[in-house]
């Protein structure tokens, strides 16, 4: 069986990058030897994980591949700080890219300040890969002023061009990348987490402790300016004129609360929920059990696909 070290957050790491990876390695666990690496000091939360995997501190892998190399590593990269320890890695250990979203600007902007304490080695990519445009942007971005001209800017070059392969969840992501490199051994996968089970409307409401009878709007994922939330606020407090008992719940981390905050006095309304106090609300509820490999065939195909877009992207010689 194909040894594949496996280089992801998992929870308690807030991530959906988490989730999606304790969804699927029961099932590529069936099509090959995986061996989990994650952050130093991390213990999953996750009992089957230590039941069914070997989990090693992503610090042991260089050492691990010298004394019998993986037939494949593999990266899960995203755009948050939950992969600072996994991006160096892949510096140090070629491997397959697992790019769940084609711009890593701010987690680029993130690495530099909090990783390497040097904020230069962000404004020094800016400008050699974009220019003077790319360093202006950069300038404003280091002292806190978002720009939307970011996401066009996204500082994934240097993982395409490390990269030993990748794997996008989308054709986007792809063509993207091979547009970068042409010559990159690519392939897209779908996603393939399964949904919970959806219950009936009252029943939602009834388990969430929200009321039965009144118009409910809401917002989810990481609640940040790019997510317009300035306007739909503002659209929110035209709609109350005409339905009172209206709420807007928020849910989801936040960019920062004083922004969020000021966000809410320009367009006030009593009742939109800000987190934390909605998200524990809405997380106290019983979590869906996940599946067992056996009850998903959607995950199931989605391993199988990995599976053999590894062997093509990166197989290593024993």
């Amino acid at each position: 069986m194909r040894r594949i070290a496996y280089c992801s957050p998992v929870n308690p790491v807030e991530s959906g990058i988490s989730d999606y990876s304790e969804e699927l390695l029961p099932y590529l666990g069936q099509y090959a030897e995986v061996s989990l690496f994650v952050d130093r000091g991390l213990a999953p939360t996750n009992p089957e994980l230590r039941r069914h995997l070997a989990v090693h501190p992503i610090d042991e892998l260089p050492a691990l591949q010298r004394k019998r190399p993986f037939d494949a590593v593999v990266y899960h990269m995203g755009n948050s700080p939950a992969h600072g320890a996994i991006y160096e890695m892949s510096r140090q250990v070629q491997g397959v890219i697992v790019l769940h979203e084609w711009v890593l600007h701010h987690f680029k902007l993130w690495h530099a300040a909090e990783r390497r304490k040097d904020i230069g080695v962000y404004l020094r990519e800016m400008q050699q890969r974009y220019g003077a445009e790319g360093e202006r942007v950069a300038r404003k971005m280091s002292r806190g002023q978002l720009q939307d001209a970011a996401f066009s800017f996204p500082l994934v070059e240097d993982l395409i061009e490390h990269a030993q392969g990748l794997i996008g969840h989308s054709r986007f992501v792809v063509d993207q990348a091979r547009a970068l490199r042409p010559d990159l051994p690519a392939a897209v996968v779908p996603m393939g987490v399964p949904l919970p089970p959806l219950l009936a409307r009252d029943a939602a409401r009834e388990q969430l402790g929200l009321p039965l009878d009144v118009p409910i709007w809401a917002s989810f994922g990481h609640i940040n300016p790019y997510k317009r939330m300035e306007s739909a606020l503002r659209a929110f407090k035209r709609f109350r004129a005409e339905q009172p008992d209206a709420r807007y719940i928020l849910v989801g981390s936040v960019w920062t609360t004083p922004w969020l905050s000021r966000a809410t006095r320009r367009a006030p309304t009593s009742s939109a929920t800000l987190p934390p106090p909605i998200c524990a609300s809405i997380c106290a509820g019983p979590r869906p059990a996940r599946p067992r490999p056996a009850c998903c065939g959607c995950s199931a195909r989605v391993a199988r696909r990995s599976s053999r877009q590894l062997d093509r992207l990166g197989s290593c010689p024993a």
